[in-house]
């Protein structure tokens, strides 16, 4: 199961698939449980694959919640206990909103997963671990809505708390995120140009973890838009000898 949510996580989808096949023998699907998270594992995977649409994906994400939930958005502005596997779920489907442009939706149920998870019923480690996705999930949306200031500061708050937690894989996509809305407003004259040197730094730090924490999509990013920004090749501010991941490298990078 880390297996294959790590590759989702990283949209290594093809390998995913693979590692679910294995995952899929060894359980049983009568459980619900069970038969929830394989579900949404393939949802995932056929739409990362492209073989189905955003749309559908939604469609059958939002089915597969009420075989648990009969109806989550009678909670919008409530907490409710969602199981660990429903607050993962329910964090798929707002990314699917967001993706068909429904960013306010996606906003409304990671703030309703944020109350839930604040009432204090999880594991301490779950709990902080959803929430810095949650609060990174929450930032990009604001940004893609132009809220920038706000989207800024809620990065630089999930960045906080990974690094004061350990979490360093959701650190590439809020640098990374932290840099675009600055160039954003370099760009309309809402910054000082001279910042343009804060915003090089954070996507090399974005690249940096990225490619520590064996993230392709997000290295591949911070690659592109330094490229885009500044004309130049983007470089790693460490060199590993024998390329592997510690927690020591990690801290430099960051």
């Amino acid at each position: 199961m880390v297996e294959v949510d790590n590759a989702i996580f990283r949209k290594e989808y093809e390998y995913a698939e693979k590692r679910l096949k294995v995952l899929k023998a060894g359980l049983s699907m009568d459980e619900d449980i069970n038969y929830m998270y394989v579900r949404e594992c393939e949802i995932l995977i056929d739409s990362g694959l492209h073989r189905i649409s955003k749309e559908e994906e939604l469609e059958e994400l939002e089915k597969l919640i009420e075989l648990s939930v009969s109806d989550y958005k009678k909670y919008i502005d409530k907490a409710y206990p969602f199981m660990r596997t429903e607050i993962v779920l329910l964090m798929n489907i707002g990314s699917a909103y967001a993706a068909l442009g429904e960013r306010k939706t996606a906003i409304d149920i990671y703030y309703m997963l944020i109350r839930s998870i604040n009432t204090g019923y999880m594991r301490q480690e779950d709990s902080i671990q959803l929430t810095v996705i949650l609060i990174s999930n929450i930032a990009h949306d604001y940004g893609a809505m132009k809220q920038r200031d706000k989207a800024i500061r809620m990065s630089w708050n999930a960045i906080e708390k990974a690094k004061k937690n350990n979490l360093y894989t959701v650190l590439p996509k809020c640098y990374g995120d932290i840099a675009w809305y600055m160039m954003k407003q370099i760009k309309d004259r809402e910054r000082d140009e001279k910042e343009k040197e804060l915003c090089r730094r954070y996507l090399r730090q974005a690249y940096a973890v990225a490619i520590l924490s064996n993230q392709n999509y997000y290295a591949n990013i911070a690659k592109s838009v330094y490229w885009d920004f500044f004309e130049e090749e983007i470089y790693c501010l460490f060199n590993l000898s024998n390329g592997e991941l510690s927690e020591s490298s990690l801290n430099s990078s960051i």
